[in-house]
């Protein structure tokens, strides 16, 4: 019994002397690692609350653009005296300043011998484009003007340009 009771009091001064050591550090699994690290128990955390207000629905808004906008270089074209004879050509340059593409529907005039020609294709935003004017006199004589009406997706109004001058007889 002396042996038994020596060995039982040597076990728990052994038992007793040695270091206290943490717990083992939890083995992390693919469940875990992504949840929550694995943090030394001596070490302290810093936590924030984040709240979000649920009352409302989240609106996701796409940016407007601004509408398309027809700026023209110039809207006034006098080409001067010329012969009854001769042919008037000019180009009408302008700009989409608008955000969204220029689509022009389609163009007038006031007078069957001006014919209009233009780009059947939008004009993006910032591109530059020209309405091609062509009159042929054809033997018309004294002060003449012709207006050209631009319609476009702009605005609900046409758009007004004006050629004028003066054609002298042979």
């Amino acid at each position: 019994m002396y042996k038994y009771i020596t060995s039982l009091s040597i076990a728990a001064t052994l038992v007793a002397c040695q270091p206290s050591t943490p717990p083992p550090a939890a083995v992390p699994t693919p469940d875990t690692v992504a949840a929550a690290p694995v943090v030394p128990s001596d070490t302290t955390v810093a936590t924030t609350n984040i709240t979000t207000d649920t009352s409302q629905p989240i609106r996701r808004t796409k940016p407007t653009l601004a509408p398309p906008q027809l700026t023209f270089e110039k809207t006034t074209f006098n080409y001067g005296k010329v012969k009854s004879t001769d042919t008037i050509r000019y180009q009408f340059a302008f700009t989409n300043t608008g955000g969204k593409p220029l689509e022009i529907s389609r163009v007038t005039t006031s007078w069957g011998s001006a014919v209009p020609s233009y780009s059947k294709l939008p004009i993006a935003a910032g591109e530059k484009g020209t309405i091609d004017i062509n009159i042929t006199l054809l033997g018309k004589s004294g002060k003449l003007r012709t207006t050209i009406s631009v319609y476009s997706n702009a605005s609900d109004e046409p758009q007004t340009l004006t050629i004028e001058g003066e054609a002298a007889s042979k």
